[in-house]
């Protein structure tokens, strides 16, 4: 035999390696075939369709012989590993290296860990996916044993380099360490964990409920698998357990002691094996000690309510640790220090401002110091300042460095820390500063009593003196230090340019972006503000006055008096021998604030200089206000302040780069910003002086730097360092500011693109050419066709990303591909550049394209799931304990839908990172970099499954924690049955006994287990049962029994999961519910906050809202900070409204569900005789076919138009309807009291000037609805109802077209109108009372209901569908208050298609007499005819149909509301006038407005109307599954094959022929769309949407988005079954694909 050296290895190694992986993936497709279970290979086997195997004499045999085969490639991938791994080793004693460095020996011991660790976390992965995503032991015992091969391969490469690398020690014990704290710190913060065991345990108390459940929820009868299924909660169960909380103590002391001893192990190997860096491992580890220290009093504060924020902290102290550890150790600690100064100081800007709050809270001892986030701050600080002194006296001689140089002079550690503090008191300054700048501009004032001998002083400056203090300081320290002038001038004067800039931006925002106020504008804005002042002022003292009269007589108002007493000791303060007024003794006894002290100071006008003098004028004569003085000294002084520090700094140095540069970019760089600031925040054109301003910024920019270009030339010859120099200052910083600005812009105009975008986006492009040319030159060629293509590809991105938001997320196929293949060229790019620059080389251009495309994925991924998250309370989502299954529940569907491919995303661009760093390792020295990465995506791993693991036993917690205890069983079992239904329905059945269940199916594959097991195995000899005796010699069914088995248990798994996803659905709906249930009370809380504020201000309780964030959340989160803060009475006396609030709500609730159910059954009756009207006149129109009758008795038709215009024109006499007279029997009982007689509208035109919505003012009669229906119709649509009425106006006869049930109806009338008693018209009119248009429509449409009574009252929807003929769509907004973003899209959707839309107000027994607090008429009908979002706002325009002398809302964005601001005038084009026309916001929208109204008209050519007549008669009236028709045979009703051949929306009704009333069918009916071209017979597979649950309307209708190029089945039923379900029916498809066809399936 040869000796193996012999064998060229050299070539043999890789082949095995590809050979391995080749057989690792037959491995795992086979494994999948058998589903992970070895006993099932003869199943497998004996299930395929082989005709050799049909032989039942060698079926045996050969089966022997395949299970055999199979078996052994099972173990390919052991032993092609092996002999790989021998390969190498046989390499390295090849080819050992002179050095005696055994470098392949690691190769060989790695790659056979690295490759068996893989090999078994894929295995034990698999294995969880085969097991139906269960947890069992085989799978954690593979993951862990793959997880320790893997950390093994990490030690190796490590530890079998000499010297050992520091760097690689640490990533592997830091990592190691940092994954035990996130465990441990998600153990102490979990609480309230629960699973959906503890739902079904609630449910049942219920025992019907409980029966239900486990009837049809059967896989707890099944062993242990509920606990190891994907609804067990996992770890965040396992850590809320009693088992676990019982000994909680001693969990956290071992997982403790365990990352304690994972550092002293670090530290005993860095000091024992890393010369240079012996005391480092040391001080690394007692400051990550010190660190989780300070995380565990972070989570002992008040603030701490999650572990996401500790894990933060605990982990990017780490990262700066490790990353910075070696020569930069000293600023990794730095760092560190200063994530926790952020953080910290971030929480008690967002939180805890002022921070006098927190100051006089503790001296009050109403909190525990060490529960706050400034306790925790000054620790942190304090020991930094220990490890300062420590350094500083101590002698650190076993670390790397004990000094910086900069710039060539030394610097200690210590004064680098100082600095370090210094810089972060700073920041926190400037944060600050920054806050109080934005709540300036919001007009709320910071002020203190006193401060040093000054009275009423702003925070904001003394907060800029104390860091001007700080800073003066710190410069004479460092000057003394280092002895640098420049370093102690910029010290001086940057704090005092930085304090004055922000001063400045504050007044010129708040003044609307000027720097000089407008005295027009200025005086407008006090005298609202007096006004609002003094209407709110009388308010107050009204209702103190009410109050006060109540409380004198005992009433209600006086609830709680004994108590306020004792709690103010009235008595006591009030005994005095003065003289006290009883009134203002009970006054103080009740709390009731003074009002006078509610008066804010207002300043006094100014005079109106604008027409006597210019600005420079008026600045000399003294006529400006003392702001406006204050303002231009504010620029003056920092414009000043900027030219003495560059004066002073070139004085010194006579250098140009330091003090000059920095003026002039801040002078330029102001000059521009101004301008495009002022027009972004007002969306005003720019001026003059805004050109100038521009101009001069841009030239003192590219005038300074070619000076300095210069300049730096004769200086320093060098021209590549002069070229960078002149690139930076004169085109990096015009690059970011014309791209921000046109990016910016472009956002802000919705995705519009407007001639200042256009511009910006140019002058990028010139800036950042200029920028390339400028590095071709002076650096290279290359370099500069780089930068240029870099430049040109972000320019690129920009606009296909503009493309596609503006195409509504959506983009051309062309561009789609373009897009792709650009970004595949980016990608593969790397490559080519790795092969063709030699000095990167393939491997570096192959990392490059792996690189940028795994982080692309993981950066995608983590979007998608953070964007998941944050909409989890509309749509929720289930995450498995172990990540996999993931569903998300889908509003449209109204079910659940798998959405793995998020986290597939995720894990496949970490993977690809791990596998990068394996090869890392292998090919590129050092090793550190390769393990580093490595280790750092162990803990993402870990962090994400940790985190993700707990997300929805948290969110089911907080779901059943949110909701009280009456209401938690009902929703409960409201959840329940809501998935049953669906999960029953899915399957066609109406109870669980109509199917087997999981458990059933269980049992049955047991048994044919064991029938499979007694045929292949020999019988005992000594049984004398005959069955053994048969099966030993029948063996012909044996193939039969194992195609059962496979069959039966692929229903088995496929029954579990359809069980697991029922009560995942359940899950998903109480989640939803209680969001619904909390998102109603913040609703609740915060229109008691708005509505209640006279009550509360009359007791001296007031909330600055103008601070609370722009979010309903963020707003109620602040509101619920501002209470905390009031004292014990006022907060009692809040609770007092606030429950007095809840019962007139309810109240409020009751009356009108009384009202509404009165007026529903006004409606059917008028209904009911709307359908006798229409009735008579298709019979008349019969009768009246081909028959010669009088005009005066036809029915009104083109016809008989023609013939009266022919008649009027004969006679000269103007034309008198005598079907709708002008007498009393047109009018009825309730309108002819409104009216005094009627007169023709002779001085009237039937247009004058155009048709507009403001024109319209309703009149006498309560017909506001339809009103509503005219004002948002727009000119054309309304000129189209009018025919041919402008050929003869001389006639006095109009011709207008309706439509009735879809169908065109005709009506004319004359020009008699009814009047009232002043002479004027009584009804409906424009607001000059000239045009004809509005009274001509309304008679018309009286008549079209045979009188003016038959039209008072009615929806909105329908009127518009009377007047266009489109389909009538009612929302009720209630149920949509919770998801306020889903409506918002709606009404985006109509808006876009043009659909005319009003509302709704709730019902009032009053009817339109009742206002409610903020100016909605009730019961009443609102045009609506905008829909716009400003500045995260989203408004709606609406109008109230009594037009100038009708009620308008006066609350946000009503009329004087401060919300106003000169950009959202600007931008809606807003005028300030009594017209009925206002703006709202959509949260005040869903509160104050019962129903929204929309009508659809599909009268744009881009779409295609499809239609289609049908029966439900004798076989096709099968009806649907039901309690009435269980057995009900969906195959046999009438199904449409729809073809579409792109992605299509399209609309589908469905309207029954045979109706009771306009709104009422037969029956109850619905739609189904299937995907697919066949019949349907099952209803449970390819449904992509329906109509939603049967119901008894006349027109049933939804919308959906179907894909390109497929077919889709409409299915048509009743629910009823022969002749209860027998009748006519229509389908409607309106579809905007002009291709689209449908066609019925016989």
């Amino acid at each position: 035999m040869s000796d193996i050296r012999t064998i060229d290895v050299k070539l043999i190694a890789p082949e095995l390696g590809v050979f391995f992986i080749v057989s690792s993936v037959i491995f795992f497709v086979f494994m999948n075939k058998i589903r992970g279970k070895l006993h099932f290979i003869e199943t497998y086997i004996a299930s395929r369709d082989w005709e050799f195997l049909d032989d039942p004499d060698k079926l045996v045999s050969s089966m022997g012989i395949l299970k055999f085969i199979m078996v052994s490639i099972l173990f390919w991938p052991l032993f092609t590993l092996i002999m790989w791994i021998v390969t190498l080793l046989c390499k390295e004693k090849e080819w050992e290296s002179d050095n005696g460095n055994k470098y392949e020996t690691i190769l060989g011991i790695s790659t056979f860990l690295i490759c068996s660790g893989f090999f078994l976390i894929a295995a034990g992965i698999a294995n969880m996916k085969w097991e139906k995503y269960k947890i069992n032991k085989n799978s954690i015992a593979l993951i862990i044993v793959g997880f320790c091969l893997y950390i093994g391969f990490q030690f190796i490469v490590i530890f079998m380099q000499e010297p050992i690398n520091f760097f690689g020690i640490s990533a592997i014990f830091i990592s190691g360490n940092g994954i035990m704290i996130i465990l441990l710190i998600f153990f102490i913060q979990v609480k309230g964990g629960k699973t959906i065991n503890d739902v079904i345990t609630a449910l049942e108390w219920d025992k019907d409920v409980g029966a239900d459940i486990k009837s049809i929820f059967t896989i707890p009868q099944v062993g242990e698998e509920l606990m190891a299924s994907a609804i067990s909660g996992g770890i965040q169960a396992m850590y809320t357990s009693q088992k676990f909380q019982d000994r909680k103590k001693l969990v956290i002391l071992i997982g403790y002691t365990i990352a304690i001893g994972i550092l002293i192990a670090y530290s005993v190997i860095a000091y024992y094996y890393c010369e240079d860096y012996k005391g480092l491992g040391v001080l690394n580890s007692i400051l990550i000690e010190t660190v989780d220290v300070i995380v565990g009093f972070y989570i002992y504060s008040e603030v701490s309510r999650n572990a996401y924020i500790p894990v933060f902290l605990a982990l990017a102290s780490r990262f700066f640790i490790f990353i910075l550890t070696g020569f930069y150790w000293f600023i990794g600690y730095t760092c560190v220090y200063w994530v926790f100064t952020i953080v910290l100081s971030s929480h008690i800007l967002n939180k805890k401002f002022p921070l006098l709050n927190t100051i006089s809270q503790v001296s009050q001892s109403e909190i525990d110091i060490g529960k706050t986030n400034e306790f925790t701050y000054l620790l942190t600080l304090l020991i930094y300042i220990i490890l300062i002194v420590a350094i500083s006296l101590g002698d650190p001689t076993r670390v790397p460095i004990t000094n910086f140089y900069i710039q060539g002079r030394e610097f200690p550690l210590w004064l680098i820390g100082i600095c370090a503090i210094i810089l972060s008191f700073l920041y926190c300054i400037v944060i600050f500063c920054i806050r109080l700048v934005k709540r300036k501009i919001r007009g709320i004032k910071d002020h203190v009593e006193y401060f040093l001998i000054l009275k009423d002083f702003d925070v904001f400056w003394i907060l800029c003196l104390i860091g001007i203090v700080i800073c003066w300081s710190s410069g004479i320290a460092v000057y003394i230090a280092a002895k640098s002038k420049i370093l102690i001038v910029l010290f001086l004067f940057l704090p005092i340019i930085l304090s004055l800039n922000l001063g400045f931006y504050a007044n010129w925002a708040r003044n609307d972006y000027s720097v000089v106020k407008n005295p027009q504008e200025y005086n407008n804005k006090v005298d609202k503000k007096i006004k609002q002042e003094e209407e709110v002022l009388e308010k107050v003292r009204k209702y103190q006055d009410d109050f006060l009269e109540k409380a004198s007589h005992g009433l209600d108002g006086s609830q709680g008096l004994g108590q306020t007493m004792s709690d103010l000791n009235v008595s006591k303060r009030i005994s005095s021998k003065k003289f006290v007024n009883p009134k203002d003794s009970l006054r103080a006894k009740l709390g009731l604030i003074d009002v006078d002290k509610l008066r804010q100071k207002i300043p006094e006008k100014m005079e109106d200089w604008t027409v006597e003098m210019n600005i420079i004028v008026a600045f000399f004569k003294r006529r400006l206000l003392k702001a406006d003085y204050i303002n231009i000294a504010l620029a003056f002084f920092s414009l000043l302040s900027t030219c003495v520090m560059a004066g002073l700094i070139y004085g010194i140095d006579r250098q140009m780069k330091y003090g000059v540069t920095a003026a002039v970019i801040l002078i330029s760089f102001s000059l521009v910003f101004l301008p495009l600031q002022h027009n972004y925040r007002t969306s005003t054109p720019f001026t003059i002086g805004s050109y100038i301003s521009l101009s001069l910024g841009t030239l003192l920019n590219f005038g300074y730097g070619y000076i300095y270009y210069h300049f730096e030339l004769k200086q320093n010859s060098n021209s590549n360092q002069n070229g960078i120099n002149v690139l930076f200052n004169t085109f990096v910083i015009p690059v970011f500011i014309t791209y921000a600005y046109a990016i910016a812009k472009i956002i802000d105009d919705k995705w519009r693109i407007s001639r200042y975008s256009i511009v910006m986006l140019c002058m990028a492009q010139v800036f950042s050419i200029g920028c390339s040319i400028i590095v071709l030159i002076v650096v290279s060629i290359s370099a500069g066709i780089a930068l240029f293509g870099f430049f040109f590809i972000i320019a690129v991105y920009v606009a296909i990303l503009i493309k596609y938001l503006m195409g509504n997320f959506h983009l051309p196929k062309i561009l789609s591909i373009f897009t792709a293949l650009l970004t595949f060229v980016i990608v593969v790019s790397g490559i080519v550049i790795g092969c063709s620059v030699s000095d990167l080389g393939v491997y570096a251009g192959c990392s490059i394209t792996l690189l940028f495309f795994s982080i692309i994925l993981i950066c995608y991924s983590l979007v998608i799931v953070i964007n998941s998250l944050r909409k989890a309370d509309k749509i929720p989502i289930f995450f498995s304990p172990w990540v996999f299954p993931i569903y998300k529940y889908s509003p449209t569907k109204q079910c659940i839908i798998r959405y793995d491919s998020m986290g597939n995303q995720l894990f496949t661009g970490l993977f690809i990172i791990i596998i990068w760093s394996i090869t890392c390792v292998i090919w590129v020295p050092p090793t550190t970099i390769g393990v580093s990465v490595g280790c750092l995506c162990e803990v993402l791993i870990a962090l994400i499954i940790v985190f993700i693991s707990g997300v929805s036993p948290a969110q089911l917690g907080e779901a059943l924690q949110l909701m009280n205890p009456e209401e938690n069983i009902k929703t409960l079992k409201k959840a329940w049955n809501e998935c049953k239904t669906h999960f029953l329905s899915t399957k066609g059945v109406q109870s669980a006994e109509d199917f087997p269940s999981y458990f059933e199916r269980y049992k049955k594959l047991e048994d044919i287990k064991s029938m499979c097991i007694l045929k292949i195995c020999n019988p005992p000899k000594d049984t004398e049962n005959p069955a053994w005796c048969h099966m030993e010699t029948d063996m012909s069914d044996i193939r039969d029994v194992y195609t059962e088995y496979y069959i039966e248990d692929t229903k088995a798994n496929d029954q579990y999961i359809q069980e697991l996803e029922l009560v995942i659905h359940m899950q998903l709906l109480i989640v939803m519910s209680s969001f619904s249930s909390k998102v109603n009370d913040i609703l609740v809380h915060n229109n008691l906050i708005v509505s209640k504020n006279v009550e509360l201000k009359a007791f001296g309780i007031h909330f600055t809202l103008e601070d609370g964030g722009k979010t309903l959340a963020e707003r109620h989160s602040h509101v619920v900070r501002e209470i905390a803060k009031l004292d014990h009475v006022q907060r009692n006396r809040f609770e007092n409204i606030k429950e007095q609030y809840l019962i007139e709500l309810e109240e409020q609730r009751i009356r009108r569900k009384e009202q509404e159910a009165k007026e529903k059954q006004a409606e059917e009756e008028r209904m009911a005789n709307m359908k006798n009207l229409h009735e008579q006149r298709l019979q008349k129109i019969k009768e009246q076919a081909n028959k010669d009758v009088p005009i005066d008795e036809m029915i009104d038709s083109k016809e008989k138009y023609g013939k009266i215009i022919s008649e009027c024109k004969a006679t000269g006499k103007k034309f008198e309807d005598k079907q709708f007279p002008p007498t009393e029997k047109s009018l009825g009982p309730k309108t002819i009291k409104n009216t005094s007689g009627w007169k023709r509208a002779e001085e009237c035109v039937l247009y004058e000037g155009g048709v507009s919505p403001s024109d319209v003012k309703q009149g006498a009669i309560g017909d506001c609805y339809y009103l509503s229906a005219i004002s948002v119709l727009g000119e054309k649509r309304l000129k189209e109802i009018f025919i041919d009425c402008e050929s003869d106006p001389q006639c006095g006869a109009y011709l207008m077209r309706f439509f009735k049930y879809g169908d065109p109806v005709y009506v004319i009338v004359d020009d008699y109108f009814p009047t009232n008693n002043q002479g004027g018209w009584a009804f409906a009119q424009t607001v000059s009372g000239k045009e004809l248009w509005p009274m001509l429509l309304e008679k018309a449409y009286a008549k079209l209901h045979d009188g003016y009574d038959n039209i008072v009252a009615g929806k909105v929807h329908y009127a518009l569908a009377d007047l266009t003929g489109g389909q009538p769509e009612e929302i009720r907004l209630e149920s949509l208050r919770e998801n306020s973003e889903t409506l918002w899209n709606k009404l985006i959707k109509y808006k876009q298609g043009g659909y005319p839309m009003g509302a709704g107000s709730p019902e009032n027994p009053n009817g339109d007499l009742a206002v409610s607090e903020n100016g909605i008429v009730q019961g009443h009908a609102y045009s609506i005819l905008n829909v716009e979002e400003i500045d995260g706002e989203k408004i709606l325009q609406m109008k109230n149909p009594h037009g100038q002398y009708g009620q308008e809302w006066r609350g946000d964005w009503g009329d004087g509301s401060s919300k106003w601001t000169k950009k959202a005038i600007t931008k809606l084009g807003y005028d300030e006038k009594p017209d009925g026309i206002f703006w709202i916001s959509l949260e005040d929208f869903v509160w104050e407005f019962k129903n929204l109204y929309v009508c659809r008209i599909f009268d744009d050519p881009k779409w295609k109307k499809l239609e289609v007549q049908g029966e439900w008669i004798g076989s096709k009236a099968a009806g649907f599954p039901c309690k009435d028709n269980p057995k009900a045979k969906v195959e046999n009703n009438p199904q449409y094959l729809l073809t579409v051949t792109k992605q299509c929306t399209v609309f589908i009704s469905l309207t029954q022929k045979n109706a009771v009333d306009m709104f009422k069918g037969k029956s109850p009916i619905l739609f189904l769309v299937f995907a697919g071209n066949k019949k349907v017979s099952d209803i449970s597979k390819n449904m992509v949407g329906s109509s939603g649950k049967p119901i008894d309307l006349r027109i049933i209708s939804n919308e959906m988005v179907l894909d390109k190029g497929n077919n889709y089945v409409i299915l048509a039923t009743a629910i009823y079954e022969g002749e209860r379900g027998t009748g006519g029916f229509e389908i409607n498809v309106m579809v905007d694909d002009l291709k689209a066809t449908i066609t019925e399936i016989s």
